[in-house]
């Protein structure tokens, strides 16, 4: 019971200390875009914005689905589709150059999520083999 309160805890650690970040730096950047010459605020929706939505709504219905019984892989995953949407976000609402921080918070929430499964795993190794 211990460790499951540890991960729990750490899961969420992270995840709301990226949840900030992403909306700290996704703020700063949009009220920086009236100085920027190459990029600029407006809509954009196309083929591609559609099909990030259709993957993100799809895995996020799994993820629900399955919250309980892949703990504690939940939140890292959780974590990873947050990265998702903060890309989606950047697609969507921004044009030039700007979009490229999308992609950033993207490969920032795959190495942090991909890191959290790694030790998730590692540590459920250790935990097992040594009764």
């Amino acid at each position: 019971m211990e460790n499951t309160n540890t991960l729990k805890s750490l899961n969420w650690t992270v995840f709301v200390i990226l949840l900030a970040i992403s909306i700290i730096t996704g703020l700063s950047a949009m009220n920086g875009l009236e100085q920027a010459e190459q990029s600029r605020v407006a809509f954009h929706w196309g083929s591609f914005q559609t099909l990030i939505l259709c993957l993100i709504v799809v895995l996020t219905s799994l993820l629900t689905y399955f919250w309980n019984r892949i703990f504690p892989f939940n939140v890292p995953i959780a974590l990873i589709l947050l990265g998702g949407l903060y890309l989606l976000f950047f697609l969507t609402f921004t044009i030039g150059w700007v979009g490229l921080l999308g992609f950033m918070g993207l490969l920032v929430s795959l190495v942090v999520g991909v890191g959290l499964i790694l030790f998730h795993s590692i540590y459920l190794y250790i935990k097992n083999r040594n009764p």
